[in-house]
C-alpha cells in the first residue's frame, strides 16, 4: 500500500477554496461574537429607540386586523396621537416587517431584520470592494461597512432605521457600477440603484441625502466600461433621480400629508451644527470598542455619544491617507475618492468641531457674517435673524456650510455625523488599496489584522422581552377614567420638568395601555412641542397655577414623575406641598428593573372647580370670586390651550359697570381678531354664544382679550376703590358640537 502526497493542483484547489470561504468565515465569527446565541423572539439588544420599530409594527398589525387606521397611534402624544407616517421611520419599517411579525411577533421581526441587514450590508460591500480589490483585501471594507462604529452604535442604541437603511447603500453603488459595465439594460440597473435609494429613504429620510450622495458620486465619477461623456453621465443621473422620485412618490405624498397634520417645528441651526462629528473623533478607535474603548474615551475630551462615534482610528486614517495618494494616480479610483471625500464633508457638518465644541476665531467673523446673510436670504426659517449668534459668529466654516445654504431641506438632517456612513466604504477601500501596495505578504497580513482588530464590535446587550410591568404604570392604567391620560415627566433642571421623549415612554404606553401626552419619535407634533417648551420655561411646575388648566386641555388626569435622578427628588417635595395638585404616592420599580429601573411618583390633576371659567386669567382681572370676576381697568387678557386646530365656542355672560352719563361697551378678541362686541343701552346683563372658526385657533396658547369703553369705581360703594369695567359670570371655551 502506497501513500500519495497531495498534488500541486489539489493544494491550489484547497487554497482557492479557503480564500473563497474566508470572507464568510470572518463574517460568521464576528456575527457569533457580537450577537451570540439567543432567542430572537424573547430577547432584544436594546429597548430605547427599538421600541419605535416594535410598537409601530405591532400597531400596524393590530390596526389592519381590527380595521383601524394604521396612520394614527392613539396612546402616544395624547390626545391627538402619533402620526406614525410623519416620522422619518415608523410606518415604512412596520410595513416591511409585518410578514416577519406574523411569524413570531414584533421583537422577532426586529431581530431578524437586523440580522438580515448585517448579511445584506456585508455582501453588498464585499461585492463593491471586489470591483477594485482582490478577494482577501476586500474583506476589510466589507467588515468595516458592516460593523463600523457609527453603524454599530445605531444598533446598540436601537436606532434600527439607520441600521437597516444603510445596508442598501453598497447595493446602490453595485447597481450603478453594473450599469456602467453593461452593454445593454443600463436603465434597468439604474432603476435598481434608484429602487435601493428609494427603499432606504422610505426606511428613514436621512437617505434622501445620503443615498443621493452615493448614487450621484458614482454616476459622475465612475470610470468602468466605455468612456462616458458628461452629457451621458448627466442623463444617467437624471434617470436615477427620476426613478427615485417615481418609486418614492407614494411615500412622499403620505409623509407630506401626515407631517402637515402633525405640524412639527424643525431643528434649530445650533442643534444641527452641534450634532456634527468632531475632527479628532475620526482619529480615535470606536469609543465603545470592547478593548480599545476605554482608552479612546480617555483620549477624547468630548461627550461620548452618537455625534462622537464616527470613529476611524489612527491606523485606518493613516492607511486611507496613503490610499488617497495612490488613488490619485488611478482613474478607476475616482469614485472611491469622491465617496470618501464627500462623505467626510457631510460628516463634519457646517463648522469645524474639536471635542464636540465648535472651533472659533475672531478673525473669521466677516466670513461668518457673509455666509449667514446668504443663508438668511435663502432659508430665513433656518438662518433666523439677520446676524449670526455665538458660536456661529466666529466659528470655522466648512464646505458643509454651503450645502446647508444651497441644498433644499438639507438642514432637516438633525445628526450630520450619521453621514459618516457615506464615507466609510470609500475610506476602507482606500485603506485596502494601501495594503495591496505593501511589498511583503506578512506586512499586508499584519496591517490588515490591525485594522480588522479595531473594527471588532462590542457584544450586544441582551434584554428580555416582554419586560416586567411597572407597578406605577399598572396603577395608572387601572385608575385612568376613559378618555383621559397621563403625562410622563422628568427633571431637566433642579426646578424645571420636561416631558419624556424616548422608546421607554412609547413602550410604557403600549405595554400598559396607558395614553400619555409624552411620547417618542424624532418628529414631535406641535401640541407636544408647546407643552415641552412651557415646562422648560416655567420653574417649580407643581406650584404653577396655569399648569392644571394646561394639562386639562390635554385631557391629562395624572402626572407620572419618573424618579431617574436627584433633581426629581426636589420636584416631588414641591408636589407634596402643592396647592394645585393632589399627590397620590410613589411606586417602586419592578424587580427586574429594565427598562424601567426607577420609581414613579404620581400626582393627580384636580378637576376644574369652576368649569364656567376654564380660561387662564392673566393681566387685568380682579380675581375670581364666588359670583364671577371683574375686569379691572379697560383691558384684560386670558389664554386657553388647544391641542388641535378645531372650531371652538365661547360662552359668555357679563354685566357692565354702569354710570348714568356714560355708554359702556365691550369687545372680545381672539388671537387679534374681534369675535364679539356688545354696546349696553342700559345695565341689563348680556349673554352670548360665539363660534370661533378653526382658522382663528392655533395649536398651543390662544389669546383672548376683553376691552371695555371705560372703568370706574362703583358710585354706590365708597369703600370700593378699584377701577372696574365689566363683570363676567361666565367665560367658558368649549369645542363646537
Amino acid at each position: 500500500m502506497t501513500t500519495t502526497s497531495a498534488t500541486p493542483d489539489s493544494r491550489r484547489r484547497l487554497l482557492d477554496l479557503l480564500v473563497r470561504a474566508l470572507p464568510w468565515l470572518v463574517f460568521a465569527i464576528l456575527m457569533l461574537w457580537s450577537w451570540g446565541w439567543r432567542n430572537l423572539a424573547t430577547t432584544l439588544p436594546h429597548y430605547g429607540d427599538t421600541m419605535e420599530t416594535v410598537v409601530a409594527t405591532q400597531w400596524f398589525d393590530e390596526a389592519i386586523t381590527q380595521g383601524k387606521s394604521p396612520l394614527l397611534y392613539p396612546l402616544n402624544y395624547f390626545p391627538e396621537g402619533w402620526r406614525v407616517a410623519s416620522h422619518s421611520a415608523g410606518m415604512a419599517i412596520a410595513v416591511l416587517l409585518w410578514p416577519l411579525h406574523k411569524l413570531d411577533g414584533p421583537v422577532f421581526a426586529a431581530n431578524v431584520a437586523a440580522l438580515l441587514s448585517c448579511l445584506f450590508a456585508y455582501l453588498g460591500a464585499y461585492l463593491v470592494a471586489r470591483f477594485y480589490l482582490d478577494r482577501l483585501t476586500a474583506i476589510l471594507p466589507a467588515v468595516a461597512f458592516t460593523f463600523w462604529a457609527m453603524r454599530w452604535y445605531e444598533l446598540m442604541g436601537g436606532i434600527l432605521q439607520i441600521f437597516l437603511g444603510s445596508a442598501l447603500m453598497p447595493w446602490m453603488i453595485w447597481s450603478v457600477e453594473r450599469a456602467f459595465r453593461a452593454d445593454r439594460r443600463r436603465l434597468a440597473w439604474l432603476a435598481l440603484a434608484a429602487a435601493c435609494w428609494s427603499l432606504a429613504f422610505m426606511i428613514t429620510q436621512y437617505f434622501a441625502v445620503a443615498g443621493g450622495a452615493v448614487v450621484a458620486v458614482w454616476i459622475v465619477l465612475c470610470q468602468s466600461g466605455q468612456p462616458r461623456s458628461w452629457k451621458q453621465r448627466l442623463v444617467y443621473l437624471a434617470a436615477a433621480a427620476g426613478f427615485f422620485l417615481l418609486f418614492s412618490a407614494p411615500w412622499l405624498l403620505l409623509n407630506g400629508r401626515e407631517t402637515a397634520l402633525a405640524d412639527p417645528s424643525y431643528y434649530s441651526i445650533q442643534e444641527v451644527n452641534g450634532n456634527s462629528a468632531s475632527l479628532n473623533s475620526l482619529l480615535l478607535p470606536f469609543l465603545y470598542h470592547p478593548w480599545l474603548g476605554s482608552l479612546a474615551q480617555r483620549l477624547f475630551g468630548g461627550e461620548p455619544w452618537e455625534a462622537s462615534v464616527a470613529n476611524l482610528g489612527f491606523a485606518a486614517s493613516l492607511a486611507s491617507l496613503a490610499g488617497v495618494v495612490l488613488a490619485f494616480r488611478r482613474r478607476a479610483w475616482r469614485p472611491v475618492l469622491g465617496l470618501a471625500g464627500l462623505g467626510l464633508v457631510l460628516t463634519l457638518g457646517m463648522t469645524l468641531h474639536w471635542n464636540t465644541q465648535p472651533v472659533t476665531a475672531p478673525w473669521l467673523a466677516p466670513l461668518d457674517r457673509l455666509l449667514w446673510q446668504m443663508g438668511h436670504a435663502l432659508k430665513p426659517g433656518f438662518f433666523t435673524g439677520s446676524q449670526p449668534t455665538p458660536p456661529l459668529d466666529t466659528a470655522a466654516p466648512l464646505p458643509g456650510y454651503l450645502l446647508a445654504i444651497l441644498v433644499p431641506f438639507y438642514e432637516r438632517g438633525r445628526m450630520f455625523s450619521r453621514y459618516g456612513l457615506v464615507m466609510v466604504l470609500g475610506v476602507y477601500m482606500l485603506a485596502g488599496l494601501a495594503i495591496t501596495r505593501l511589498p511583503r505578504p506578512w506586512q499586508r497580513l499584519l496591517v490588515g489584522s490591525v485594522l480588522l482588530f479595531a473594527l471588532i464590535p462590542p457584544r450586544l446587550e441582551v434584554h428580555t422581552w416582554p419586560p416586567q410591568p411597572h407597578p406605577g404604570f399598572v396603577w395608572l392604567s387601572q385608575h385612568l377614567p376613559p378618555g383621559e391620560g397621563v403625562v410622563n415627566v422628568v427633571a431637566v433642571h433642579p426646578t424645571t420638568a420636561g416631558i419624556t421623549i424616548g422608546g421607554e415612554t412609547l413602550l410604557a404606553a403600549e405595554f400598559h395601555q396607558m395614553p400619555t401626552a409624552s411620547g417618542s419619535a424624532g418628529v414631535k407634533p406641535r401640541h407636544a412641542l408647546f407643552l415641552e417648551h412651557w415646562l422648560a420655561t416655567h420653574e417649580h411646575p407643581y406650584w404653577q397655577p396655569d399648569l392644571p388648566a394646561i394639562l386639562r386641555a390635554y385631557r391629562v388626569r395624572y402626572i407620572a414623575l419618573q424618579m431617574e435622578g436627584e433633581w426629581e427628588q426636589g420636584l416631588w417635595k414641591e408636589a407634596l406641598v402643592s396647592k394645585e395638585f393632589k399627590p397620590v404616592g410613589c411606586f417602586p420599580p419592578p424587580a427586574q428593573g429594565d427598562p424601567w429601573d426607577w420609581p414613579v411618583c404620581v400626582a393627580e390633576v384636580p378637576a376644574n372647580p369652576r368649569p364656567d371659567f376654564n380660561l387662564m386669567l392673566h393681566e387685568g382681572w380682579s380675581g375670581l370670586e364666588d359670583w364671577g370676576v371683574w375686569v379691572e381697568g379697560t383691558e384684560a387678557h386670558a389664554q386657553w390651550v388647544q391641542t388641535s386646530r378645531t372650531p371652538q365656542r365661547l360662552e359668555v355672560a357679563a354685566f357692565p359697570m354702569c354710570l348714568p352719563d356714560k355708554k359702556q361697551s365691550v369687545e372680545v378678541a381672539v388671537n387679534g381678531t374681534i369675535i364679539a362686541t356688545h354696546p349696553w343701552e342700559n345695565c341689563d346683563p348680556w349673554s352670548a354664544t360665539v363660534d370661533i372658526p378653526a382658522d382663528l385657533v392655533q395649536v398651543g396658547a390662544n389669546d383672548l382679550v376683553v376691552r371695555a369703553a371705560y372703568a370706574a369705581s362703583p358710585p354706590d360703594n365708597p369703600a370700593e376703590t378699584r377701577q372696574l369695567s365689566t363683570g363676567f359670570t361666565r367665560l367658558q371655551i368649549e369645542p363646537q358640537p
